[in-house]
């Protein structure tokens, strides 16, 4: 399959590569001292962007297979509170240690996120509810689950361990959090392009009907994309809880946004059949820079979410001059 051949070169990544490091050096030369360089922000991009490449490689492989999930930052919400629960009550008597705290955020983060993508899979593969009515539904639900359990506020009192052993730590002056989700996302490119998973992935995104007759089942494939979708926004729900020892619950409501577009920009189709892991990471990578620049110039954060809209509109507007273009 061409779209994965050239998984480095492929899509718009040498374009958005282009425009990532032009932005990079405008910001550079526009900020006070060179400020957007400053290791400090550059270490506070990369941690953020350890729990965005989560996101956006999830949304990556949903929309090889024709579909989205906008309920990403609900479900990385609901994982970082229930474990951040379960973690308040296991130290009620004292800390009790990186080596029991670390284990647990990431089971319980990953395990929530995994039962909330079964739920998506199901709506969407089994009961054959269109994936953006399904993810704007369960995005209520599981938004509205996290609210109930800390009756709406922010959630304190999780013990420190998990920041100082893993959230705050550095590697090489690189995000401990940071080189794991790089980790993450080379087993999960992988097992796409070289396992049966991807090929039926981008199979259904080209055509269900052709899917279903060469003999993949596509409702339980779509309740193992939705899955392993939902573990990864788990595990960014983990990084956020690891970063700030608390809960965000109001603070995610443009993931799924930011995903879709980073995904759109980075050469992935909004109609299925085509998937590029590195283009999507590079576009997801270009937000984070556009938002730090602003913020840096001390532009106020409501301009944030305009870009983000921006760039978005842009993505949906190229990916269909592309679609256009190979249909003639």
């Amino acid at each position: 399959m061409d779209r994965f051949r050239h998984p480095l070169l492929g899509g718009n990544t040498l374009w958005v590569l282009g425009l990532d490091v032009l932005l990079v050096i405008i910001f550079q030369l526009a900020s006070a001292n060179g400020a957007f360089l400053n290791p400090i922000n550059v270490q506070a991009i990369l941690t953020t962007y350890s729990q965005v490449m989560m996101l956006v490689i999830a949304q990556t492989m949903l929309l090889g297979a024709a579909q989205i999930d906008l309920s990403q930052g609900a479900t990385a919400v609901l994982a970082s509170v229930v474990a951040g629960t379960v973690l308040v009550s296991m130290s009620a008597g004292g800390d009790p240690g990186p080596h029991i705290t670390l284990p647990v955020l990431f089971l319980v983060t990953i395990v929530v996120g995994l039962l909330a993508g079964v739920i998506n899979g199901v709506l969407v593969g089994w009961l054959r509810i269109n994936s953006l009515v399904a993810t704007l539904g369960t995005l209520g639900i599981y938004l509205g689950t996290a609210q109930v359990i800390t009756n709406g506020e922010n959630l304190y009192g999780v013990p420190l361990s998990i920041q100082s052993a893993f959230g705050s730590v550095y590697l090489w002056r690189v995000p401990l959090s940071t080189l794991l989700a790089a980790v993450v996302v080379a087993v999960v490119w992988i097992q796409f392009r070289r396992g049966s998973f991807g090929t039926h992935t981008i199979a259904i995104g080209s055509s269900e009907k052709a899917a279903i007759r060469n003999g993949i089942d596509t409702r339980w494939h779509m309740v193992k994309l939705y899955s392993v979708a939902g573990a990864l926004c788990g595990i960014a729900g983990a990084f956020d809880l690891a970063r700030f020892t608390t809960t965000d619950i109001g603070g995610h409501g443009n993931d799924a946004l930011a995903a879709i577009s980073g995904a759109v920009i980075g050469g992935t189709s909004l109609f299925g059949g085509k998937v590029y892991f590195f283009g999507a990471l590079l576009g997801a990578l270009l937000a984070l820079i556009l938002q730090s620049g602003l913020v840096i110039l001390r532009f106020p954060p409501f301009y944030q979410v305009i870009a983000i809209g921006f760039i978005l509109i842009l993505a949906v507007a190229i990916d269909s001059f592309r679609n256009r273009n190979e249909m003639r």
